[in-house]
Order: C-alpha cells, then sequence, then structure tokens
C-alpha cells in the first residue's frame, strides 16, 4: 500500500497550482454541467457540451467568452429530441474560418433545414452541415477535417462538395450492436490510424486500427473503445479501454501505452491510472487529464491534469472533477470539464494555462526558499520558508479536497500529522497571498 502511493502521481515540489491555471468566467453555481469542447472563433474562446446554465446564465450548449463576460452564439443549438438524439454538443472546431459544432443533437429551427448531429456557424447563424450521424469527435490533420462518431467516419477538405465516407471496411455490424463508435484518428510515420470500438465486416470487434488499402487491426490488451490518439516524439500513444486479467479476475487497469510501429510499450512513471479524459499536444509536452487511484475501483481518486516531456511527469492541477476538452486558443492552452475546485478553491469550470510550469528555472525560482521534509513522514513534517515572514497560513486536504488540518505556523515550526490517516495528502501554504501546495504522504 506505501509503495502504491508513494508511486501516485510524480510532483515538481511546491507547484503553485493557482498560478499555473487562471479559472475563465464567474464561479458556476450549484447545478454544474459539463463543457465537453473548445474552440477557437474570431479570436474567442467557444465553448460546448450539454449545458443549458453557463455560470448561472442560460445557454443553449454553446457559449462565448469575450474576455470579460459569456455571450450568446446565434441562439445556442437547441435540442428538439434529446430523449432519442442525446442533448450535446461533443466537439468543436475552427474549419476554414468557419466553427463546426457536432454531437447528439436534432434542431428544427423555424424556416430552415433540419440541423441533425452537425451544424456550422459563420458569425451570423447556424447551418445544417451533418458529418455523417451522432457526432463524437474531430481532427484537423493538415487541411483535412475528419468527423467520427456512432458507426462512421468522415472527411472533407472544403465546404463546398460532399462529404468521403473513410469508415471503409469498418462496420456497426448491425444486428450485434448499432452503438460502435470510432473516436479517434492521427496519423503516425505517414500512416493513418484510426481507433474506438468497432466491427470489421466479419464482425469481429477492434480498439485500434492502420490504413493499409483497408483497415489492418493493431494488436492491443484493451477490452472496451480507445479514446484519445496523440503522435508524440516518435510514439502513438493510445489512451482507453479496460486491460483484462489473463486469469480472468479483477481487470489490470486502463489502456494508456505507446506504439512504436511494431509493439506496444508502458509509459513510465504514471501508476495507479484509472481514466484518461482528455489528450492534447501542446508546445513540446502531451497533456492528459486523468483520474488516478490507490486501485482500479477505489473512489479515492485524485483528478487533474499532468504533462509529459517523453521522460517524466508533472502534475499541473489537482481538481474535484476531471477536464474533458483542451483546446488552443490564441496559443493558449484551456482545459475544462465538470469541476469546480483548483487546489481545494473554488473556480469555474474552465481554466487558462499560464505556462510559468514549462519553465522549470521559473517554477523553481518561486519556491527555492520553501522546504518541506521529512516527506513520506509518520508523525510530523516540517516547513522551512524565509524568516521574513513572520506567521504562516497552513492547511492539509485529503484528495477528495476536505480539509483535515489548518493551523497558522512559522518558521520550521513541527506539524503534528500522528492523529490523521495514513494516504495521499496535500498541504497549501500561504505566503503574502500566493498559494504554494506539495502532496505528502503519511504512512
Amino acid at each position: 500500500m506505501k509503495t502504491l502511493l508513494i508511486n501516485l502521481l510524480i510532483f515538481t515540489p511546491f507547484w503553485v497550482f493557482s498560478q499555473l491555471w487562471k479559472p475563465v468566467g464567474p464561479v458556476p453555481g450549484p447545478n454544474l454541467t459539463a463543457i465537453s469542447a473548445i474552440a477557437g472563433y474570431n479570436g474567442e474562446v467557444v465553448v460546448g457540451g450539454s449545458f443549458e446554465f453557463l455560470s448561472g446564465s442560460p445557454f443553449d450548449r454553446v457559449a462565448r467568452w469575450t474576455g470579460t463576460e459569456w455571450k450568446d452564439v446565434g441562439g445556442g443549438i437547441k435540442n428538439d429530441f434529446s430523449g432519442i438524439y442525446g442533448s450535446g454538443v461533443s466537439t468543436l472546431i475552427n474549419f476554414q474560418n468557419k466553427l463546426f459544432a457536432g454531437g447528439g443533437f436534432a434542431a428544427y429551427p423555424p424556416n430552415l433545414s433540419p440541423i441533425l448531429y452537425g451544424t456550422l456557424w459563420d458569425g451570423q447563424a447556424w447551418t445544417p452541415f451533418n458529418g455523417g450521424g451522432n457526432t463524437v469527435s474531430t481532427k484537423l490533420i493538415d487541411s483535412t477535417l475528419y468527423v467520427m462518431g456512432n458507426c462512421f467516419a468522415q472527411s472533407r477538405t472544403s465546404l463546398v462538395g460532399n462529404w468521403e465516407n473513410i469508415s471503409g471496411n469498418i462496420s456497426s455490424c448491425a444486428g450485434l450492436d448499432p452503438f460502435k463508435v470510432i473516436t479517434s484518428i492521427e496519423r503516425y510515420n505517414n500512416d493513418i490510424y484510426m481507433a474506438g470500438d468497432f466491427y470489421d465486416l466479419n464482425c469481429q470487434t477492434y480498439h485500434i486500427v492502420k490504413k493499409e488499402g483497408n483497415w489492418q487491426p493493431l494488436p492491443t490488451d484493451a477490452l472496451a473503445q480507445i479514446n484519445f490518439l496523440e503522435s508524440y516524439k516518435g510514439y502513438l500513444y493510445a489512451a482507453g479501454g479496460i486491460i483484462p486479467d489473463p486469469n480472468g479476475g479483477i481487470p489490470l487497469g486502463y489502456f494508456f501505452k505507446k506504439w512504436d510501429g511494431t509493439e506496444w510499450h508502458e509509459i513510465i512513471g504514471l501508476q495507479n491510472l484509472v481514466n484518461v479524459t482528455a489528450m492534447i499536444i501542446y508546445g513540446d509536452k502531451l497533456f492528459i487529464s486523468a483520474a488516478m487511484s490507490d486501485s482500479l475501483f477505489s473512489s479515492n481518486n485524485i483528478n487533474g491534469i499532468f504533462a509529459y516531456d517523453g521522460t517524466k511527469w508533472d502534475t499541473l492541477a489537482v481538481m474535484n472533477g476531471v477536464a474533458r476538452a483542451f483546446g488552443v486558443v490564441n496559443d493558449t492552452l484551456y482545459a475544462a470539464g465538470q469541476f469546480s475546485e483548483l487546489d481545494g478553491l473554488a473556480c469555474s469550470n474552465l481554466l487558462k494555462f499560464t505556462e510559468v510550469s514549462l519553465n522549470t528555472s521559473t517554477s523553481q525560482g518561486i519556491n527555492k526558499e520553501i522546504k518541506l521534509y521529512p516527506n513520506p513522514a509518520t508523525t510530523e513534517i516540517r516547513v522551512e520558508v524565509p524568516f521574513l515572514y513572520k506567521e504562516i497560513e497552513m492547511r492539509i486536504t485529503n484528495t477528495l479536497g476536505i480539509e483535515v488540518k489548518s493551523e497558522k505556523i512559522i518558521h520550521n515550526t513541527p506539524i503534528s500529522i500522528a492523529d490523521i490517516p495514513e494516504g495521499v495528502y496535500f498541504i497549501t501554504i500561504t505566503i503574502d497571498n500566493i498559494r504554494y501546495v506539495e502532496k505528502i504522504i503519511k504512512y
């Protein structure tokens, strides 16, 4: 148990989470709904999801942030048949200066053609732009737009003309399960790969395939669908499904591995990964949002955002929920999902990354005079700070954000942790209204 807890996360000492991410927009009300998609349009951040309210104001599944407030986007995307088609915007993407929104919706605007699953915003109005079915995700590779969803994958290189069906020998295998899904597509070593949970024409189930004339399956040990593909530093990274126990016992975990063109490799540094909910390449790093745990079916999860440089992981955020979408707007990374706290403090469910953590010297410069020891610890810990700070606020929270201890301390005051259970905790030190956060292990 101690080894699992110690290896649960890789932290750089005293990341200042509140400095790495800035909440965008007002703190949401108690009826928090998820943001599922982010895109840029006309210099503004546009978000989509299943929401009918955002930060307490009514918005139908899509809204734009002007820099100071949330605004409507063409009246939003109303859904007239949520019981049949679903109710949300799953993906947003800027394609040839138009904003494409896809999801599980069916709207019938007055005097307009029906809008099913896909629609295009030109700055004036929403118009039908159907990609073929209930849309789950989109990808822009060079100048080609790929749209994927339930039982289909299509592409196009222009706003005019027709969609090209690229699913080929991938089938829903109607009669067995009509709701199989294609979730992601990526180019790796000049080849195209596609992921999801689908059948071939012979009704064999696959999760990742490579285009070689027809789609050819890659071997995986995943039982369920693969949701994300990203090409990064010579490997194809894939995240999704459950890894079965070869002896028929409890599943071993969730699939998150890298492909070198011949075989799969484990990704070192993240143990006890429960689920990856978003993935993107930003700068020279691979970002994921994920839940971590001390066991597969434990409720003791840590939800966070993690960055990988090909060698090591940094933890960049700890939240009370997961991010479900990343997006880059005006060269800035945004993360959104269904959460309301960052480092135990109330925040909006759209975050803007400040990039301070990508510069190691800057991060260490902020915190170089603060030391925490011993860690892991059994009975007490000490925090060393410059003597000029007479009194410091300290609080310890568990992985659910619940406070277990708080007090005011001075330089090198021992802090007793003998009375808290073994496990993973976060200590927050507040100096001059700046919060420094570090993981501690009680054993």
